[in-house]
Order: C-alpha cells, then sequence, then structure tokens
C-alpha cells in the first residue's frame, strides 16, 4: 500500500516542487543505497546509482506513473545492480573475479535477512 504522504510529495513534485523533492530524497536516499550495496559491495557506485535514480525520477517527473514510491525505488534500484552485475560479468578481469562472487553470496544471504 501506497503511503500517503508519498502521493502528496510525488504530486508536489510533478507540479515542480523541489522541496517535496528533497523531502523523498531525504526520506529513501539512505536506505536505498543500502539496499543496492547488499548486491554490489560497493558504497560510491551505489551512491551513483542513487544519484541517477533519483535523477530520472526529477527528469521524468511529469510523464511518470508511480503508484508506491518505495516500490519504485527499490525497483529500480535492484534493476540498476542488476544490470550492472549483468555487463561486469561481460567484462570482469580475473582479478576482480573474487569480488563479484562474494556479491552474488551477499546477494543470497540479504535476500534471507530482509535486507
Amino acid at each position: 500500500m501506497a503511503d500517503p504522504e508519498d502521493i502528496i510529495l510525488l504530486n508536489l513534485v510533478r507540479e515542480n516542487s523541489q522541496t517535496a523533492f528533497k523531502k523523498i530524497f531525504c526520506k529513501y536516499a539512505d536506505s536505498v543505497e543500502r539496499f543496492i550495496i547488499c548486491y554490489i559491495d560497493d558504497r560510491a557506485l551505489a551512491q551513483d546509482f542513487v544519484l541517477d535514480i533519483f535523477t530520472y525520477l526529477w527528469e521524468h517527473r511529469h510523464s511518470l506513473i508511480v503508484e508506491n514510491l518505495k516500490a519504485y525505488l527499490f525497483q529500480a534500484a535492484r534493476n540498476k545492480s542488476f544490470s550492472y552485475l549483468q555487463e561486469a560479468k561481460k567484462t570482469v578481469p580475473i582479478d576482480d573475479v573474487e569480488r563479484f562472487s562474494y556479491a552474488r553470496k551477499m546477494q543470497g544471504y540479504f535476500y534471507q535477512e530482509s535486507c
């Protein structure tokens, strides 16, 4: 179920409210970042992904149809992480294999622990 406050904030963002957008960012950015770290184990890259997700939200605020903001943000984070891991899988130098193996192990662990 969508958070009523999120619905109000999203409507304000659609009307170009930077204050509402900042509230959304402050409310969700940290938890989305931690969620991404569960997949990729790289804080700097996770922060970049968070900025990408929120930038997309702002740039497409007039056309996006979002019923549940929290679900949308976490699904976007998951998709971005999986896309990164898929691309990295194609181009991983042999020295980095252990790191990506660790990320896959952690993915299973955090799914069990509800990250």
